[in-house]
């Protein structure tokens, strides 16, 4: 009986222990699932008189300098010149052989016509001057009559075996000439004909290739971010009379349509959005004439490079907190991208520090170059830099 007394005390005992270890363990995950702030307010909060722990706050930084510099460029230079070789502007004239035919025959009776045409194109007429019709006559009876587009340029006889060649004027873009014997009339058991040989189609065709030319420089983007104004300038000899027209065009925009000045250096403003960076394109062209056109010159002068500066104050006090190294002062600088090399010279009151990253974000502790009073921070690039922000700022120590 005493054995089992005690063995039944056991029990009791050990299913006490289990249910302790139960409730333990959904206390634990009770506070495990709680949100943070009251987790710790449980924790630490005031229970059974006990005072609540102090909440560690972080110092918040002490800005002493906060500047946004954009674009900083390494251009020195007050402007470029960009010089383009010499070139001519002319036309040429030739007198070509437009069509010719070795030979036919044209004839009209009263009941019958046998004529012929020729077709004669040409690509531009207001190009083609001289143009003029000959041939060789073997044989005829009757009146020739020839026709352009429609239009009698020769109605007669020819007895001349080799006749004096016709001009053709009022020309088209395509053209026809067509040879006809006249019609005997009231000669009805009459035949006219013309036998004709070598007959040719001949004309003086203007070139105007030349008076064309095209030239193409450069400009560094750098350059074409820092122009203030532009010019083009040009010397234009002219061969004869040099009365007609040059039209010069930038980019394809038309910036001068005039008589150049013959010998003497011609000038043309021109507006830094002219420009472009990268390749653009001159383009010269005459009406006519014969010109050399010589010393051209894009020439681009720049805005004056500024390094930026800049200047902040730092109080007695917090002078000698950053002396003492109570506090950790540092240098900030921030770039728009994180791949390029950056390389600049940071003055900070004289003191140099080379930055040289290829970072997003460059930073440096600067205590022993700050100082009471006025101090200033001067950027020298090396490499052209897009500066997002410039800042210098204290924390302390154990911050």
């Amino acid at each position: 009986m005493l054995f089992s007394h005690r063995k039944a005390q056991q029990k009791e005992a050990a299913g006490a222990a289990a249910f302790v270890l139960v409730l333990i363990g959904f206390v634990v995950l009770y506070i495990l699932i709680l949100p943070p702030q009251d987790r710790e307010e449980l924790l630490f909060g005031d229970i059974e008189g006990v005072p609540a722990q102090p909440k560690v706050q972080e110092a918040a930084p002490v800005i002493l300098l906060k500047e946004s510099p954009g674009r900083v460029s390494t251009f020195k230079e007050d402007g470029f010149d960009h010089q383009i070789p010499s070139f001519n502007l002319f036309s040429t004239v030739e007198d070509q052989v437009i069509k010719q035919n070795a030979g036919f025959v044209v004839e009209t009776t009263k009941s019958k016509e046998t004529s012929k045409s020729m077709v004669i194109v040409f690509s531009n007429p207001t190009h083609v001057s001289n143009a003029k019709v000959s041939f060789n006559v073997r044989d005829h009876s009757g009146r020739l009559i020839i026709t352009l587009n429609g239009n009698e340029v020769l109605r007669g006889e020819v007895t001349e075996s080799q006749p004096v060649p016709i001009s053709m004027e009022n020309l088209q873009g395509e053209n026809i000439v067509e040879f006809t014997a006249e019609d005997p009339g009231w000669q009805f058991w009459k035949t006219n004909f013309y036998e004709l040989a070598e007959v040719k189609v001949t004309a003086s065709i203007t070139d105007i290739s030349n008076r064309k030319a095209v030239n193409t420089f450069f400009v560094e983007d750098e350059e074409s971010r820092n122009i203030e104004s532009a010019s083009l300038l040009y010397v234009a000899d002219c061969i004869g009379e040099g009365e007609d027209r040059v039209m010069v065009r930038l980019n394809g925009r038309e910036i001068s349509n005039s008589v150049p000045s013959c010998g003497s250096p011609n000038k043309i403003g021109l507006a830094p959005t002219d420009l472009r960076a990268g390749r653009n394109e001159l383009e010269f062209e005459s009406t006519g004439g014969n010109y050399e056109i010589s010393h051209v010159t894009v020439q681009t002068k720049l805005r004056k490079q500024q390094l930026p500066v800049y200047f902040f104050t730092i109080s007695d006090a917090q002078a000698r907190n950053i002396s003492s190294n109570n506090v950790n002062a540092t240098l900030f600088l921030e770039f728009t991208d994180g791949t390029e090399s950056k390389v600049a010279d940071v003055s900070i009151n004289g003191y140099l520090i080379r930055v040289d990253t290829k970072g997003m974000v460059y930073y440096k502790r600067i205590n022993q170059f700050l100082e009471s009073g006025n101090n200033f921070v001067k950027i020298d690039p090396k490499t052209s830099l897009d500066i997002v922000e410039v800042r210098v700022q204290y924390l302390p120590v154990n911050s």
